[in-house]
């Protein structure tokens, strides 16, 4: 059975796609390999399809997978491949509308598992985040931007027992733990996991020998005087909102366009490989940046060619979101190794849910939600504040 029977199994009848719908659907998401040549003549005719097709690239998204939309009736059949969820994914992006406001904020939010503290008798659980990152682009050069991160600790206890032990404690804000084994954590890792147990410590107190803080103190936030205030990639080479918007539409000329950006030295002293810094640079494009319809699908296109991306089925990110998780697993992004990128893809909005990695088989990082949108609401500013003199 093909994407679009599961399709018309998945939608009511009275709402069923029209015979032309369905013709331009089938050419998106049965298409071969012209269908992404970069100024191919056939490819050229199923981007610029219209909002039909626009229509069919999400609900199939929704139909196959079951997210965000009606019941699942075809999850004992094939799914579409990551090539194909990624080409719905641009036709969806390149029907939204257009908008803007004051500022492009872009919220990047760390969830993470509970960790153990114990304090002699007491034992109990914390959630504890510490380095939310929250991104506000102005969108003219006489507005300044910023990159505020930090901002004071927040505990979540998981369960009543671990709130009322947490209590008991003091409901301390200040931990110390071992540091890590040297045997303990791969290359990548600057710590072990978070099962790893930890101890309240008076604030402003320095840590024993052979421990350190947990937490950390409240960062200032940097703001980019002028319009260069975009970082894309590992090789943050800045650019501006004005850049954004006249990025070409598309795919093999966005590309060259992002790789005469990136900082060939700057990737090298990431450990990034040259894939992995276009890799980068198109997924910040798609977070970060406030990417016009067309070079969000002209972005989500380029992904498509990249080798090694496969789906991982319905995921769900921190924050409950549900969407299409895909992964990086090709060898050319990191020879010899086992990292890889993984993302959460929204079928509805073919928006970026959450990011995040695997480090070895079977064993993954958890995922970092993050939200983009326009805005016209000014950040909350925090007292310490300084100039990025990133150049």
């Amino acid at each position: 059975m093909d994407e679009l029977q599961m399709l018309r199994q998945a939608l009511p009848e009275a709402q069923g796609p029209s015979p032309e719908v369905v013709a331009t659907g089938r050419a998106l998401l049965t298409s071969n390999q012209n269908a992404v040549r970069p100024g191919g003549r056939r490819g050229r005719r199923v981007w610029m399809a219209g909002l039909a097709a626009t229509a069919v690239g999400a609900a199939a998204l929704v139909a196959v997978f079951g997210v965000g939309g009606p019941a699942d009736r075809s999850s004992k059949d094939q799914p579409m491949s990551a090539r194909q969820i990624l080409l719905a994914a641009a036709t969806t992006s390149e029907g939204r509308p257009s908008t803007t406001g004051r500022y492009w904020h872009a919220e990047i939010r760390n969830v993470p598992e509970p960790v153990t503290v114990e304090h002699g008798r007491i034992r109990y659980r914390l959630a504890m985040t510490v380095d939310q990152t929250n991104v506000w682009i102005a969108r003219s050069p006489k507005d300044l931007s910023w990159y505020l991160q930090g901002g004071d600790p927040t505990f979540t206890a998981p369960t009543p027992a671990d709130a009322a032990a947490w209590r008991r404690d003091g409901s301390p804000t200040v931990f110390i733990k071992a540091k890590p084994r040297p045997e303990c954590c791969g290359p990548m890792s600057d710590g072990p996991d978070d099962s790893e147990v930890l101890r309240p410590w008076p604030a402003g107190k320095a840590a024993p020998h052979g421990w350190r803080l947990a937490t950390e103190s409240t960062l200032p936030g940097r703001y980019v005087k002028g319009p260069r205030s975009i970082l894309l990639g590992e090789s943050r080479h800045k650019v501006s909102v004005t850049d954004v918007m006249a990025l070409p539409t598309e795919p093999a000329r966005l590309k060259a366009r992002l790789q005469a950006l990136a900082d060939p030295a700057a990737l090298k002293s990431f450990g990034r490989t040259p894939t992995e810094g276009m890799y980068d640079a198109v997924r910040d494009l798609l977070i970060l940046a406030p990417a016009p319809p067309k070079v969000r699908a002209a972005a989500f296109r380029l992904l498509a060619t990249f080798p090694g991306i496969n789906t991982l089925g319905k995921e769900r990110d921190p924050l409950g979101r549900e969407g299409i998780g895909l992964i990086v697993t090709d060898p050319s992004f990191r020879q010899g190794g086992s990292y890889q990128d993984r993302f959460i893809i929204d079928p509805a909005t073919a928006n970026i849910l959450a990011v995040g990695n695997q480090n070895a088989p079977g064993n993954h990082n958890a995922y970092t939600p993050v939200s983009a949108r326009w805005t016209n609401t000014a950040p909350t500013l925090p007292a310490q504040r300084v100039p990025d003199r990133q150049p």
